[in-house]
């Protein structure tokens, strides 16, 4: 019995991992840069695209890490495609609005419009 309660216990403590599964939808995506909370410029992003196969790849080599920070956020640049959404601050991202991912300066200067 207490054999049984410790394997059911470990299997809720991995289901509550902070790994995800992030995936772009298989659509274009908008980038909007914001100042001060206010839409200062935006593009679209082509699935395909260099800049879309970039945020991609981090994503998906990014997978653990993530944890729970629902609230709300005044992001510099927004990501959005159909059912997506990540707020990208100076030093984190934020996805879908609860899933919180610290991120480098590299990944944040990488998204912004030509």
């Amino acid at each position: 019995m207490n054999r049984a309660i410790v394997i059911i216990v470990a299997v809720i403590l991995a289901s509550c991992a902070s790994k995800n599964h992030f995936k772009l939808p298989n659509s274009d995506l908008k980038v909007s840069l914001q100042q001060e909370s206010q839409l200062n410029n935006s593009c679209s992003v082509q699935i395909g695209s260099p800049e879309f196969i970039s945020i991609q790849k981090w994503l998906s080599t990014n997978q653990s890490g993530w944890h729970k920070s629902p609230g709300s956020y005044l992001p510099n640049k927004i990501i959005t495609g159909v059912g997506f959404k990540a707020q990208i601050l100076k030093n984190s991202i934020v996805v879908n609005d609860l899933w919180v991912h610290a991120i480098d300066n590299v990944f944040y200067e990488s998204i912004r419009c030509k």
